[in-house]
């Protein structure tokens, strides 16, 4: 099977063997040995939270690549595969295999007698959905494009107040899922937050970042970018509070497609509103009202359906083990939610499982919510 041995080259070896000597830039999360979508999400409330810690601005412009897999150039891919390692054969074999290979449909009827290939019409770049070297080919494709960003890109930096330890990167990335950060620390505690000084360079973080997806053969799905200025103000009491967009002047960021050759406006968003990064709800504003709400809504979601599923008890384990726990507590590493949230998110669904299961609605919580091994449920 070509696609397992192609996937074995790129998805196995290629990954560890660059992964180890830190050969891949390190702010690209995704496809990577030991790294998480948790990691990346993480890393962003943290940030959000040393600038309230700091009261000091920044900008942040999150992004979302256009099929990413899908106009991947095989010999830039192969080029960037030999520099990391992979022999000149393997780099030969990929390309030959990708421009005469035949796509053909797979239905319920069968296999289609039709297919399209490179040498139709025009060349077909990308590996094509469902292969195993995909995630590779992007992953040393996107870093490439990190490395390049601090030729014209302001990075977020913070230090400590003697100026000997000092932190910065310029962007956070899980596969095509990125947001660039930007700010002036030293600038922001001297003189307080500049708005337009914050634009200006979040402007040039997002154009850069789309040259460069434009370079490798991608492109940013503009619509669905968009940005915050977050700018902290103080109260006659000393108090600070984040600015909303209409109390302080700043130039719109409008970010050129050299794949369309049309410019877009980016939306920005207010520093409560809440946007969703890797299925959790997040902003600037560290409230967790909004993850709290779409947690609310799936788990009445969740409760409606399995009220009139009437599942048995191993029926009831097996969803609670296969479907209900790596849903539900996705975000609780980055959100902060108390006793009482939880107890209101469970109220609805908590009663039907223990109604399946075979136990009293009024169970109680302390024993339904211990671990098997002290002689609770383990929900």
């Amino acid at each position: 099977d070509a696609n397992l041995l192609i996937g074995i080259l790129w998805g196995r070896r290629l990954l560890y063997h660059a992964n180890a000597p830190n050969a891949l830039n390190k702010e690209q999360w995704g496809t990577r040995p030991g790294k998480s979508a948790t990691d990346v999400l993480l890393m962003k409330h943290f940030t959000y939270t040393m600038m309230h810690l700091s009261q000091t601005g920044a900008g942040t412009f999150d992004n979302d690549a256009k099929s990413c897999y899908d106009p991947i150039v095989i010999s830039l891919a192969n080029l960037r595969s030999h520099q990391l390692g992979i022999p000149l054969s393997a780099c030969s074999l990929l390309e030959q295999f990708l421009s005469k290979a035949h796509y053909r449909l797979r239905t319920g009827l069968g296999l289609s007698d039709e297919f399209y290939s490179s040498s139709d019409g025009p060349y077909l770049h990308g590996p094509g959905q469902g292969s195993r070297e995909g995630p590779c080919l992007w992953l040393i494709i996107s870093t490439l494009a990190l490395d390049a960003m601090p030729y014209r890109a302001t990075p977020i930096c913070f230090r400590d107040p003697v100026t000997t330890f000092s932190s910065s990167r310029f962007m956070d990335g899980y596969v095509d899922d990125t947001t660039a950060w930007t700010n002036d620390f030293t600038h922001s505690l001297q003189y307080g937050d500049d708005p337009v000084r914050l634009a200006q360079q979040l402007h040039q973080s997002a154009q850069r970042w789309e040259e460069l997806l434009s370079v490798t053969g991608g492109a940013l799905e503009l619509p669905k970018c968009f940005y915050y200025l977050i700018t902290f103000a103080f109260t006659k009491e000393g108090r600070p509070y984040l600015r909303s967009p209409d109390q302080f002047p700043a130039p719109p960021i409008r970010v050129h497609d050299h794949t369309t050759s049309t410019t877009s406006t980016i939306r920005q968003l207010p520093c409560t509103k809440f946007h969703k990064t890797l299925g959790v709800m997040q902003a600037p504003s560290l409230s967790s009202d909004g993850e709290f709400q779409r947690l609310q809504t799936k788990i009445q979601r969740l409760a409606k359906l399995i009220l009139p599923a009437r599942l048995t008890a191993e029926e009831t384990w097996t969803y609670v083990y296969c479907s209900l726990r790596p849903a539900i507590p996705w975000s609780s590493p980055i959100v902060n939610l108390n006793k009482s949230q939880w107890k209101r998110l469970m109220a609805p669904l908590l009663p039907v499982l223990l109604n399946n299961l075979g136990y009293p609605r009024t169970f109680p919580r302390a024993v339904v919510y211990a671990p098997i091994e002290l002689g609770g449920l383990g929900l």
